[in-house]
């Protein structure tokens, strides 16, 4: 399968991907007289809930810059559609838990990276 791309750049490929779609409905979707579910579908976006290992800061760093911009795009593999898909994204809330914390460490070393990609 394809790489693993944010923004046309190849980047560290993440450990585990949660791959969902989200229905996005109209404000007048609603119940009608009798009860029945009236859906006025307007969109289904994607989000990429993911999980990075073990990396450097220098990974950590290439990742947090590609994606500081409002939107990007996303080179992914697609359990929808069983291909390789580039969507335009934005990033949700970042965490970098520390691997080590030791003053006595030349470089920094990471856990990893979670950070959610909600599609426009």
């Amino acid at each position: 399968m394809g790489q693993f791309l944010i923004s046309g750049v190849r980047v560290k490929t993440p450990k585990a991907c949660l791959a969902g779609q989200h229905t996005i409905h109209s404000k007048s979707s609603g119940r009608n007289a009798d009860g029945l579910m009236m859906l006025d579908i307007l969109a289904v976006k994607t989000k990429l809930d993911l999980t990075w290992g073990h990396m450097s800061a220098a990974e950590s760093s290439q990742i947090h810059a590609l994606i500081a911009s409002a939107t990007f795009t996303v080179t992914y593999p697609d359990p929808a559609t069983g291909m390789m898909e580039t969507k335009v994204f934005y990033a949700g809330d970042r965490a970098n838990p520390n691997y080590s914390w030791n003053p006595s460490f030349s470089h920094i070393a990471l856990e990893g990276l979670r950070v959610s990609f909600i599609e426009q």
